[in-house]
């Protein structure tokens, strides 16, 4: 490298210009630039440490096929029960019928947590939901109860797997649950939704009626602030938080605008007032509402019975599933179809 270069005298460098260089190449001693160099200091280059919005844009992929598809024999494709469930530690707890099995996506290991006698119909698994810290998972059952499992917890000597038992006043199959801290939100059959505080062993805070049938949609906001339930009587409740420990029929608002069951229920991630719910095969609608105020935002006729939503953060998008078997993309903030998955 010495021998291609030559340096300037002294007195050049003191009458040098500001992008005069100190060392240059000797003649025809340069060797060739790079693949893709470019000369001009004053240029927009093709990579950047953080790409604009326009970049973000043009990168982004949306597959067209699942990356897994798992074998799930005797799965109950019933539409008031809600058995499935992913953890935030990506553990995917799934209920067959009266076995409950958790699978490890990182690692792809199949766990079964536990097996119940199938002959009696009240072991049927109605609904599973982790907590918001993915170390307990809540199972419900047909006869109502609520059990709280540790999937970590070695196996004692007595065979217990569960670490407590949970029941309603009177039997009424649980179907959707949600977690709130250390209590857990429970639709019933029966239209209440009842708190069961997993700490303590008087366990129900609180029971909420209003619902006229089943309560088939449970999610409480991300700030828990709020609880929106979607019920069989076509009609969506908000509940405020501060009722919790009480029993009240009172909820802030009814949204009465769908002409169908309610199941899917799902509270923005990115944008707080913002709820989304979805009706049956009678409506087949979304209604984005804002909960602050009870009003309808807008309204989308998908075509299809919406069995669930759910929001993505990093790109400011809602995702829908469909009793039909597939998954629209929406993009926020008009909602505008931009993918179809099936």
């Amino acid at each position: 490298m010495k021998k291609m270069m030559r340096v300037k005298s002294a007195g050049n460098l003191t009458d040098a210009d500001d992008d005069d260089r100190i060392l240059c190449y000797k003649k025809n001693m340069a060797p060739l630039p790079a693949i893709g160099h470019l000369n001009q200091a004053k240029v927009l280059y093709s990579t950047c440490v953080q790409p604009s919005s326009a970049v973000k844009k043009s990168s982004r992929f949306i597959p067209q096929h699942p990356e897994r598809v798992l074998d799930a024999p005797d799965f109950k494709d019933d539409y008031y029960m809600n058995v499935i469930d992913w953890s935030s530690c990506g553990v995917v707890a799934v209920a067959l019928s009266c076995t409950l099995y958790l699978w490890n996506a990182d690692s792809g290991d199949i766990q079964v947590l536990f097996e119940l006698d199938e002959s009696n119909e009240m072991n049927l698994i109605t609904s599973v939901k982790w907590s918001a810290d993915g170390k307990f998972l809540a199972v419900g059952f047909k006869d109502g109860s609520l059990k709280l499992y540790d999937p970590q917890r070695p196996t004692p000597a007595n065979g217990k797997l569960e670490l407590r038992t949970m029941k309603p006043p009177m039997p009424s199959r649980n179907g959707v649950l949600g977690w709130r801290g250390a209590v857990v939100s429970a639709g019933y059959q029966s239209g209440q939704i009842i708190h069961h505080d997993v700490r303590v062993a008087k366990h129900i805070t609180g029971i909420w009626e209003g619902h006229e049938r089943e309560v088939v949609g449970l999610h409480w906001a991300p700030n828990q602030s709020k609880l929106a339930t979607g019920s069989g009587d076509n009609t969506v409740r908000v509940w405020d938080h501060t009722r919790l420990g009480s029993n009240t029929s009172e909820s802030l608002f009814v949204l009465d605008d769908h002409v169908g069951s309610v199941r899917a229920v799902q509270f923005c991630n990115y944008k707080t007032s913002l709820l989304a719910t979805g009706g049956g095969m009678q409506c087949k609608a979304i209604k984005l509402w804002n909960v602050n105020n009870g009003e309808l935002l807008k309204s989308i006729d998908t075509g299809a019975a919406v069995n669930g939503i759910i929001f993505n953060s990093e790109y400011k998008e809602m995702m829908s599933a469909h009793a039909c078997g597939k998954l629209v993309i929406w993009k926020h903030p008009n909602y505008n179809e931009i993918a179809k998955l099936s």
